[in-house]
């Protein structure tokens, strides 16, 4: 376990284009310091795909999907927020930005160093790139991305919330804040929900993707498989999420 986590108390990850920006921007509008890759972050996991120096953080938490596969390098009583996002929402986000296109495109939605990205999700989740298209190898993450957190949590023997992003309202937010330990007056958190915008980070999506995208090489059995698990219904013309 990585010692000195200074005030770092909670983490939120999950897979990217999951509202990991949002969930920042609301934990520190209710006065609770939450970065958004603040500690785990590109610069920090490049060298060899390293832990990052912790040291004392001035962050009570950091909302990252570069996290995932670093759950265990966290000390306990670390908690880990599992945040979700329904698959087809996810998917169509990571196309209409091209993340994980067949060649590597200009786009002012992606990062200048975005194969750096594209080199840590590589180094811990390989067979994402066996995918012969670009649509399936956006579901293949889902499922694979969303494995690592859960193996990690359990692993290190983390506490461990899981919940969806479409869910994240008033009731659920307070049993969030009574997990990581910290009272926040009702008021401020309605007041946050209402300020902080669900698409605070929103990119361009690719509507026209569904499930008839994502056959073959079990792509699609093992989406359908894990978004029932999670409680999500698969269907082309499903709503899939903000």
């Amino acid at each position: 376990m990585s010692e000195g986590c200074g005030g770092l108390r909670f983490l939120v990850t999950g897979c990217s284009r999951s509202g990991t920006g949002y969930a920042a921007r609301l934990f520190s509008e209710m006065g609770i310091p939450c970065g958004h890759e603040a500690i785990f972050n590109i610069h920090h996991l490049r060298p060899r795909h390293s832990v990052p120096p912790f040291g004392q953080s001035r962050w009570t938490g950091d909302a990252s999907f570069l996290a995932a596969p670093f759950l265990e390098t966290l000390p306990r009583p670390t908690l880990v927020l599992h945040q979700l996002r329904h698959p087809l929402a996810v998917i169509r986000s990571h196309v209409g930005i091209r993340f994980f296109s067949e060649e590597r495109e200009p786009s002012v939605d992606l990062a200048e160093n975005h194969g750096e990205f594209l080199d840590v999700i590589r180094a811990w989740a390989p067979e994402v790139f066996l995918e012969p298209d670009e649509a399936r190898r956006c579901a293949a993450y889902w499922v694979r991305w969303n494995q690592i957190v859960e193996r990690g949590a359990r692993r290190a023997r983390l506490d461990y919330v899981r919940y969806r992003l479409e869910d994240l309202d008033l009731p659920l937010v307070e049993r969030l804040l009574v997990r990581i330990g910290t009272a926040v007056p009702r008021q401020r958190i309605e007041k946050a929900l209402a300020d902080v915008a669900r698409d605070v980070n929103h990119r361009r999506r690719d509507e026209s993707v569904g499930l008839e995208r994502v056959r073959g090489r079990g792509s699609r059995g093992a989406l359908g498989a894990m978004a029932r698990r999670y409680g999500y219904r698969l269907a082309s013309r499903a709503r899939a999420g903000a």
